[in-house]
């Protein structure tokens, strides 16, 4: 009698060792488990379950109302005709749900279950799992918009490449003309080479983007001045400042600062900083560079007075494929890519780039940081 004794409790033990096993499995699996007694409408649910839909475990068992009001409203009229089908056929369930915690957290669940038949064939009860899916379903949708951000992208540069084909084929049907005069010849010629030049220039910022997200961008850095990168910005920048009749203001620390990088890619960055903030502000606006250094660091700041940038579109600013406004980047030309290649480059360099902004109509701030190992003055 005690070795039965001594069997039946080593039997418990691992009984008990088994089912925590279990517990743990499920949890770490984010998976619960449910059953439906349809006669007697009766939903026992595991402690995985409860946790998952945020329910308060009051006993194991409830009925299918009470767990239908843990899924969020959206979805219960589906997962109830789900169930109701349940009760007058033998099949399989699978159905996604969501439910909404008491703190307002949105999740994904799947349920899987399958009814079990009596022994007259009719439905008698429905047991099944059910697993948390909302980061493959928020994958699924960030994929989803990836796609989408590509196929507008894609449309935006047939067009911009397609725009400056048909004033170069305007120009040549000029110069084939027998009754051109040489200053209509000449004009055509200037106009044919601005459009060649956009171009050019619209296929180097896809070579760049092309190089950085294959990381095959090559650096060739060098001890260089910060303020000869500026001036290049600024000299690439003036043109299209020039045009909208903005004031720049530039201010430079009285101290040279100097640093290990490759100066036309980094004055591309400030070009296309300062580039930007005269497209997006109203003629006449004032847009300021403003350089500071602390420790072993170099601030930069292209600040500017223009049309801002929403509080919810401030971390998809350099995102490739991503436009803050995609009408407005039509309306001012350009494919939305220049911040993007901004990043890439400032990250090739060992910085960091942020935005700024109150939002619509406040403007803009574009913070780059950069090591600045060598902020001594050169030697003479």
């Amino acid at each position: 009698s005690h070795v039965a004794l001594d069997d039946l409790r080593i039997q418990a033990e691992k009984d008990r060792e088994n089912k925590e096993r279990l517990r743990v499995a499920l949890s770490a699996a984010e998976l619960g488990t449910w059953l439906w007694h349809i006669e007697d409408d009766d939903v026992v649910l595991d402690e995985g379950l409860c946790r998952l839909m945020d329910l308060k475990r009051e006993g194991e068992q409830c009925t299918l109302n009470r767990f239908l009001e843990g899924v969020d409203e959206i979805d219960r009229a589906q997962m109830r005709a789900h169930f109701e089908q349940c009760k007058k056929e033998i099949c399989d369930l699978n159905v996604e749900f969501r439910v909404r915690w008491s703190d307002g957290n949105l999740r994904w669940l799947r349920a899987q279950g399958k009814v079990f038949p009596d022994s007259e064939g009719r439905p008698l009860f429905v047991t099944g799992a059910c697993v948390d899916i909302t980061e493959r379903r928020r994958m699924m949708e960030d994929l989803r918009e990836a796609d989408r951000q590509k196929d507008d992208f894609i449309a935006l540069l047939a067009h911009e490449l397609r725009n400056p084909l048909a004033p170069i084929q305007n120009g040549l049907h000029i110069l084939q003309f027998p009754g051109a005069t040489p200053a209509a010849a000449k004009l055509a010629v200037q106009m044919m080479e601005r459009q060649l030049g956009h171009m050019v220039r619209l296929i180097d910022d896809l070579l760049d983007v092309s190089r950085i997200s294959r990381n095959k961008l090559d650096l060739r850095k060098e001890r260089v001045l910060l303020s000869d990168v500026i001036n290049s910005a600024v000299e690439t920048a003036r043109p299209s400042i020039d045009t909208e009749e903005h004031t720049l203001n530039v201010y430079l620390p009285d101290q040279p600062i100097y640093l290990e990088a490759d100066l036309t890619r980094l004055a591309q960055v400030f070009g296309n900083l300062l580039t930007n903030s005269a497209k997006y502000t109203k003629r006449g606006g004032t847009i300021s560079l403003r350089v500071t250094h602390q420790d072993n660091e170099v601030v930069v700041k292209v600040q500017d007075a223009g049309i801002g940038i929403p509080q919810e579109s401030l971390s998809n600013v350099f995102n490739m494929f991503s436009q803050v406004d995609s009408a407005i980047g039509r309306s001012q030309g350009g494919l939305g890519i220049g911040l993007a290649i901004v990043k890439g480059l400032v990250e090739a360099h060992g910085g960091k780039v942020e935005v700024m902004s109150e939002g619509e109509g406040k403007g803009s701030t574009f913070q780059v940081t950069l090591p600045a190992p060598a902020l001594e003055k050169e030697s003479t």
